[in-house]
């Protein structure tokens, strides 16, 4: 038993420096589209999992009917690995494929994990046709609001996560949901910036457009004027 919890401890040491390496490159690089890939890399090889990626969530179909949209540079996957891209023929991906015991945790901010022999329909081949046996996924948030989720796929073992290892990941997933909303912030500043630069331009124009205008109406008079002189 004390050799287990041994074991387990450094796990979860190893857990947490992959997390803070992810962490640090997350807020060291300022570009998210760079960030993300670098830090899910950083995340796989540290968990040592075979898949990495993200879901956002979308709603093509209105809020109550949740698809899960891939980008197929926020995934990264081992040598022996197969992308996610590879063999899911449509995205966004409907999320009502999985059960409710695997929905149901995210929706409600808590990681959730399972075998592949345990879910069955369309989950159960998609994860058959990537060959993973076990998955953890872990919620994402961004400003308080459920954004989306990071996956952690095995595909060597039917791996169980510890508590204490799924709490780490959740501080990974935590990261990422502030990485994406400091990102969110800074474009909206940025859009913020171009809308009043644009706007101090027009303003600009019409006032030259009025002064050109009321340069002409006082030639206009000034000719006029003269005439009747």
């Amino acid at each position: 038993q004390r050799r287990g919890s041994i074991a387990t401890l450094r796990s979860r040491d190893v857990l947490l420096d992959s997390v803070n390496a992810a962490a640090q490159c997350l807020v060291a690089t300022e570009n998210l589209d760079e960030a993300i890939p670098a830090a899910l890399r950083i995340l796989g090889e540290g968990t040592r999992q075979d898949r990495v990626y993200l879901l956002e969530n979308v709603y093509p179909n209105g809020p109550d009917e949740l698809f899960w949209a891939f980008n197929t540079s926020h995934e990264w996957i081992s040598p022996k690995a197969i992308s996610v891209q590879e063999v899911v023929e449509q995205f966004p991906f409907p999320a009502n494929a999985f059960p409710d015991t695997v929905l149901a945790p995210l929706a409600n901010s808590k990681a959730v994990q399972f075998l592949t022999r345990d879910v069955d329909g369309i989950a159960a081949e998609a994860n058959g046709d990537t060959a993973t046996q076990a998955s953890v996924v872990v919620p994402i948030s961004v400003a308080g609001v459920y954004w989306g989720t990071i996956g952690f796929d095995d595909c060597a073992t039917e791996r169980v996560w510890s508590d204490a290892e799924i709490a780490v990941l959740e501080t990974a997933a935590a990261c990422i949901g502030s990485a994406i909303e400091r990102e969110g912030l800074r474009l909206a500043k940025l859009r913020t910036r171009k809308e009043k630069e644009a706007a101090a331009k027009a303003r600009v124009a019409e006032l030259a457009e009025r002064a050109r205008i009321l340069e002409a109406t006082a030639a206009a008079a000034n000719i006029m004027l003269t005439a009747v002189d």
